[in-house]
């Protein structure tokens, strides 16, 4: 009895080495297991939503430009307003990428584990810390 005690004893030693292990290859993986992003991407973030607010006003005053002056603009020759319809094209969709830069790297802020060791987005989860689950878990 006292060889099958001392047995699981060296089986625990042996996987409780195995875990740490496991946990210093993580760290080396290139993942960054269970830390936040770097402040700049909260500037990012910030900085792009700024610009797409920023970037709604031409559109604005584009718009009540061309409500305002419609006698104007109906005579003048069509490259004018063909001029002024690609430049409201332009803006949406200046608009439309600054939107989904904004969302981008807001998924990319929040898919990156707490320190709590809570994954916001499972998606984001690390190979490892599944591996190491089902290890534990048998």
């Amino acid at each position: 009895m006292g060889k099958n005690m001392k047995k699981s004893s060296n089986e625990e030693e042996l996987l409780l080495a195995m875990i740490k292990n496991m946990k210093v290859a993580e760290l080396t993986d290139g993942i960054p297991p269970f830390r936040k992003p770097p402040q700049t991407y909260i500037y990012i973030t910030l900085a792009l939503f700024l610009m797409t607010i920023i970037s709604i006003f031409p559109v604005v005053t584009t718009k009540r430009m061309i409500r305002s002056n419609k006698d104007v603009i109906s005579s003048s020759p069509p490259e004018v307003s063909l001029i002024i319809n690609h430049f409201q094209v332009l803006i949406a969709v200046m608009i439309v990428s600054m939107v989904v830069a904004c969302l981008s790297l807001a998924i990319l802020y929040f898919s990156v584990e707490d320190d709590d060791n809570i994954n916001t987005f499972i998606l984001h989860q690390p190979q490892g810390m599944t591996m190491r689950n089902i290890e534990l878990d048998t």
